[in-house]
């Protein structure tokens, strides 16, 4: 019967994450449809509801209206909340409800938190909700302090410094909404605090609470435990490597970064676009004037994303890592994939190679249905587009806003598959039952 609870329980887990997150969105979506969320009358209809409710909870940043222009300040704090929910996940948001209100947390709601903190332990689960909260408030207050130093001055204190909180969140939750207007973060460009408190606040966000809690408690690199340490190298090879390659590419592009006069700036400007390809969406650049070999690079590394129990998206670094390792023990003829004197279990590398399989089927089949849709768009920004969907991070080669209605709702799925999890997502939908043939065992068959 143990067995039986023990099998069963990761589907239903999956099942309640995936509804939990439609429900989210349906909520979002309705109170965006309320005429209060609408800078003016008839307000928004109730797809872009939808389209934008999923984009923030699922922490996209895409958007086919301008938050700026078209939600009210109610709707911009709604839009905020989900932003909000939606990185920090919405059974954390609950259980600390259920804590405030003195509500028992029962045995089947701390499996559930486990699976959605993606931990293996049961215990102080509790007590690291706390913690996520109390950091995260932390850690948007210092970010919207920084970002006050710039938007006060410029639109007041009103107005300043609510655009220092919004960005704050957003950027925190990599989210990649913003309140300036169609061009994102071009006007800033030439801003140092700016960029350079977006971009900790990205990484930060991106690295994972489990992570955060990991290096506060052991200093030293090598006392951390080999997921932080792989998350932490991964993060500066991945950060370093993508802005060298930026800088290359587009160096003399006169639309990107050959339009900026001082080298310092170019460089500057490369970390970003780098660092928000970790999925938080924000863009000091314009995007659909990047080169071909930019915008292809660049799909490769939204693709990969940011670290696992974190508010970015992607297949995670830790799923390419472990991809990569097991690559190089067959290439050596090792029988087993090492990292840091650790040996990779073989249900890890398996789930790894799942999750990367599945998420590559879900991007291909999204570009071949949304390049049947939008006809009129090149395949390259196609594929910019259902990568940067499926992997939440909301850059754009300006198609979003032209989508048609069968794109918009093809972008809609293909977010919500990307913020839950392909392989959750399987899961989700698998029957959850048990099979007497699963337990045979079958005389191996050799395959050239």
């Amino acid at each position: 019967m143990q067995n039986q609870t023990a099998i069963k329980q990761p589907v239903n887990s999956a099942k309640f994450l995936a509804l939990g997150f439609a429900a989210v969105i349906l909520i979002g979506t309705l109170l965006l449809m309320l005429p209060l969320s609408s800078a003016s009358m008839p307000g928004i209809s109730p797809l872009e509801a939808l389209f934008t409710a999923t984009s923030a909870v699922c922490v996209t940043g895409l958007s086919i209206i301008n938050v700026s222009a078209e939600l009210s300040r109610f709707g911009q704090t709604v839009l905020l909340l989900l932003i909000q929910v939606g990185g920090l996940g919405f059974l954390a948001f609950s259980t600390l409800l259920f804590v405030i209100l003195g509500k028992r947390i029962t045995l089947r709601d701390r499996l559930l938190i486990r699976e959605s903190m993606n931990t293996d332990h049961l215990s102080g689960l509790i007590r690291l909700i706390q913690w996520v909260f109390i950091l995260t408030l932390c850690v948007e207050g210092m970010g919207a302090a920084l970002l006050s130093i710039r938007f006060v001055p410029q639109y007041g204190w009103g107005e300043g410094l609510y655009m220092s909180v919004f960005h704050a969140i957003s950027a925190f939750c990599n989210a990649g909404f913003d309140l300036i207007g169609d061009s994102s973060l071009l006007p800033f460009q030439n801003d140092p605090l700016i960029l350079f408190t977006l971009m900790l606040l990205i990484t930060v966000g991106g690295l994972g609470f489990a992570l955060l809690g990991d290096v506060m408690r052991n200093r030293r690199f090598s006392k951390m435990e080999v997921h932080t340490r792989l998350v932490l190298a991964m993060t500066g090879i991945l950060t370093l490597s993508g802005a060298v390659f930026i800088l290359l590419l587009e160096w003399s592009n006169p639309n990107t970064l050959g339009a900026m006069e001082s080298p310092w700036t170019r460089m500057m400007n490369a970390l970003f676009q780098s660092v928000t390809l970790r999925t938080a969406g924000f863009a000091s650049v314009d995007q659909a004037s990047l080169r071909p070999a930019t915008k292809l690079l660049s799909s490769v590394y939204m693709f990969i994303g940011a670290a696992p129990a974190s508010t970015g998206g992607g297949v995670k670094m830790t799923t390419f890592a472990a991809l990569i390792l097991l690559v190089v023990s067959i290439a050596r003829g090792r029988e087993q994939a090492v990292l840091f004197s650790h040996t990779l279990s073989r249900r890890l590398l398996e789930r790894a190679m799942c999750v990367f399989l599945i998420a590559f089927g879900v991007v291909f089949a999204d570009v071949l249905l949304l390049s049947m849709a939008e006809p009129g768009h090149l395949l390259i920004d196609v594929l910019y587009e259902s990568v940067s969907a499926f992997a939440t991070v909301g850059l754009s080669c300006n198609m979003t806003g032209t989508l048609s209605l069968p794109g918009k709702l093809l972008v809609i799925v293909t977010m919500f598959i990307g913020r839950v999890g392909p392989l959750t997502l399987a899961l989700a939908l698998a029957k959850g039952q048990n099979n007497a043939k699963d337990k045979l065992k079958y005389p191996e068959a050799h395959i050239m």
